[in-house]
């Protein structure tokens, strides 16, 4: 489902579903300008993010309601709970799927996955997934941003 167009870029997201948590998985091109690392990725890389390359972030599903998510977490509603371990590994492997998804409809060079300052786990989770899916990934992957993040081209 298309979110928004910014110069002919468009965002993307996708939606899966973990038990009863719908989640949206947020692709946003890079060259849309939003992402706002780009110069220090590109800098510690030591090269261009090539074209065709988006930031993958994914949120709570009723967080994308309003518009842009504000990324809050299943804790922080009276409805949802923390997840357990077997819901975090079915919701790596839906971002995984997800990602799959996109690169088979569209001319996918790259992604960046970056975690929010605020959610410095999210680092160590992405690591995870990409240890997990590494032999499926199809890219390289380069940790970035004193481990912050990566990059996958």
């Amino acid at each position: 489902m298309d979110l928004m167009t910014q110069d002919g870029h468009q965002a993307l997201i996708h939606t899966i579903r973990v038990d009863q948590i719908e989640y949206g998985i947020l692709y946003v091109p890079i060259n849309a300008g939003f992402f706002a690392e780009q110069e220090l990725v590109e800098r510690e890389l030591g090269r261009a993010l090539p074209l065709n390359c988006y930031e993958l972030k994914f949120a709570l599903r009723r967080d994308f309601d309003g518009g842009l998510p504000s990324y809050t977490q299943p804790k922080d509603w009276p409805d949802l709970s923390l997840l357990t371990f077997r819901q975090s590994m079915a919701l790596a492997q839906g971002i995984f799927q997800s990602s799959w998804m996109l690169r088979r409809n569209k001319d996918v060079r790259g992604l960046v996955m970056v975690a929010l300052e605020e959610r410095p786990k999210l680092a160590a989770y992405y690591g995870c997934l990409l240890r997990k899916y590494q032999g499926q990934l199809g890219f390289n992957v380069y940790q970035v941003l004193e481990g912050k993040g990566y990059v996958l081209f």
